[in-house]
C-alpha cells in the first residue's frame, strides 16, 4: 500500500486497489533518482529513467514534446533528447518526485504540460 503525503497529522492513503482512506498516521515516501541504468529512448518516443520509491525500481518517461518545448532538446535524435534531459535533470527529478507524492508512488509521464508557468 502507497501512502499520499501530508502536512498535517493525517492524510489520505492512496492504496493500490485505488481506495482511499483518511487520516492515517502521517507516512512519506522515499523517493530518489539513483541512476544504476541511464536514461535511455523508448519505442514510444519518450525518454525513461529511473526512480526508487520506498527502494522499489520504477521506471518513469518524459515526452518528446516536454524535452523540446521546455529543456532545448533542438530534434528527435536520441543524443539531443538526452543532452535535454541532462540539462533540466534537475527539474525533471522534482516535477516527477511531486507526481509520485500525488499518484502514490506509480509510474509517470511527463508532459510539457507538467513544466507550464
Amino acid at each position: 500500500m502507497r501512502r499520499a503525503p501530508s502536512c498535517n497529522q493525517g492524510f489520505d492513503i492512496l492504496r493500490k486497489d485505488g481506495k482511499i482512506s483518511l487520516n492515517e498516521p502521517a507516512y512519506l515516501m522515499k523517493i530518489s533518482f539513483v541512476n544504476h541504468a541511464p536514461p535511455k529512448l523508448t519505442a514510444l518516443g519518450t525518454i525513461s529513467f529511473q526512480a526508487v520509491v520506498d527502494g522499489e525500481y520504477l521506471w518513469c518517461e518524459i515526452s518528446v514534446d516536454a524535452l523540446r518545448q521546455h529543456f532545448g532538446a533542438v530534434s528527435i535524435e536520441e543524443g539531443d533528447l538526452l543532452r535535454a534531459f541532462y540539462s533540466g535533470k534537475s527539474t525533471i527529478e522534482q516535477t516527477t518526485k511531486m507526481h509520485l507524492e500525488i499518484n502514490g508512488g506509480g509510474a509517470v509521464l511527463l508532459t510539457s504540460s507538467d513544466f507550464r508557468t
